[in-house]
């Protein structure tokens, strides 16, 4: 991705499917000065965007959103200008969807912990609130820690970062070149590239171009539409009951799941109740599992009478 910049630390951003529900965070996690090698804290994770608590330069916790699915972490313009952050480059930041790219100024955020677990990444993407989940401060990310394992184990609404080095991960999944945690969704005879998103609050977002190849159990209707980073896209949605592969998990898909012209089917939030992801940085590897007994069926709520009109 073409990227301007006046700093040296400076990465080309993707952002996951942004929409405009947001969470509230619960129990913060106790202040500590030192740097710790293993931190847990609550994760609301209700079936929405996963929110932690976190400290910026020792201060009072906030809430911040984890999001698997941003290669950066964001802030909203309002809250860093009233930090008054100081910005330290600029780069061209765009969707894994596509579109085209627009310029954003970066800052710095100081010193960014979770549970005492420092950061390894502090900077920050400043983006205009309306173009943020309502109500959001901060996002980050995978790649703000570059040195642990990751576990968000939604089932137990917990977030844990282990100090890790690379070590035997033979049977987990590649992460991609951005450190995002991407696979792929088999159905039927079909394989379809996947980002498993934390920061998409919904379901399952798959490729429409895919739809007439899948084992459909009615037409496309209309959906609420899908906000990106950069724009607003139409959105189809139709049933289906069939089991699939998300990398060698066995699911069911049962109900109604939603179509766009995007490039990645998209797994979020609301899908990943019952799961738990783990992401080993320094491997550069992750894995999904769900618990229960397998498969475990992903089946969205039936939807409401949409509106294309309509966006989130």
């Amino acid at each position: 991705m073409k990227q301007n910049t006046s700093a040296a630390r400076v990465a080309a951003i993707v952002f996951s499917l942004l929409s405009c529900v947001t969470s509230n965070a619960s129990t913060a996690p106790p202040a500590t000065t030192q740097p710790v090698s293993r931190a847990e804290v609550s994760m609301d994770a209700n079936g929405k965007r996963p929110a932690i608590m976190a400290q910026l330069n020792g201060g009072t916790p906030i809430e911040v959103t984890f999001d698997t699915g941003s290669q950066s972490a964001l802030i909203s313009r309002s809250f860093a200008d009233k930090l008054s952050l100081e910005v330290i480059g600029e780069v061209m930041v765009g969707s894994p969807a596509g579109g085209t790219p627009i310029p954003a100024k970066i800052v710095s955020l100081g010193k960014l912990t979770v549970g005492g677990y420092p950061a390894t990444l502090n900077d920050a993407v400043v983006m205009d609130d309306a173009r943020l989940p309502k109500g959001a401060t901060i996002i980050i990310g995978n790649n703000q820690f570059a040195d642990a394992r990751i576990e968000l184990d939604f089932a137990n609404a917990k977030l844990r970062l282990t100090k890790a080095v690379a070590g035997t991960t033979a049977d987990w999944l590649p992460l991609s070149d951005r450190g995002l945690t991407m696979g792929t969704m088999e159905i039927g005879r079909e394989t379809i590239p996947l980002y498993v998103d934390s920061g998409n609050p919904g379901w399952l977002d798959i490729p429409k171009s895919y739809a007439e190849r899948l084992p459909l159990k009615g037409p496309l209707v209309d959906a609420p539409a899908m906000r990106l980073v950069d724009r607003v896209i139409p959105r189809f949605a139709a049933p289906m009951d069939v089991d699939a592969r998300i990398g060698p998990v066995a699911v069911t898909l049962r109900g109604t799941f939603t179509f766009a012209d995007v490039r990645f089917a998209n797994l979020g939030a609301a899908a990943l109740k019952n799961a738990r992801m783990e992401i080993d940085m320094p491997s550069k590897k992750w894995r999904l599992t769900f618990a229960g007994s397998a498969p475990s069926v992903i089946a969205p709520p039936a939807p409401t009478t949409p509106s294309a009109s309509v966006t989130r």
